[in-house]
């Protein structure tokens, strides 16, 4: 079973790869 715990860090985990390509190409 998924639950929102689950939904939510599999988002979390995507959102700060995302955010993290975004801050490398700040730096």
């Amino acid at each position: 079973m998924y639950t929102m715990l689950q939904k939510e860090t599999v988002t979390l985990k995507k959102w700060r790869e995302k955010n993290k390509g975004l801050s490398q190409a700040e730096d």
